[in-house]
């Protein structure tokens, strides 16, 4: 007895589309959102040499950011340095 191939039914189709298109999505905006996250230097931070409050330091932090989302399970760190030249 012969049967015939299987095929995939029209609502699992369109679920693969929409995963694809999803994933699709996400891997073109992910540049621009990463992007869109970072704080541009001023001009007064790229003129920097030194910070008198840490004398003779190497470098310094500009900005510190830490956040907490506990009902996600998530903690994030940002942080902004100049190292000192």
């Amino acid at each position: 007895m012969i049967s015939a191939p299987r095929t995939h039914s029209a609502s699992h189709r369109h679920a693969a589309a929409r995963l694809c298109a999803v994933l699709l999505l996400l891997i073109f905006a992910s540049p621009a959102l990463l992007r869109a996250q970072f704080q541009q230097s001023t001009p007064e931070e790229l003129k920097m040499t030194a910070d008198p409050k840490a004398p003779g330091a190497a470098a310094v932090y500009l900005d510190i950011e830490e956040t907490a989302n506990d009902s996600l399970h998530l903690e994030t760190y940002y942080a902004r340095i100049k190292v000192l030249t």
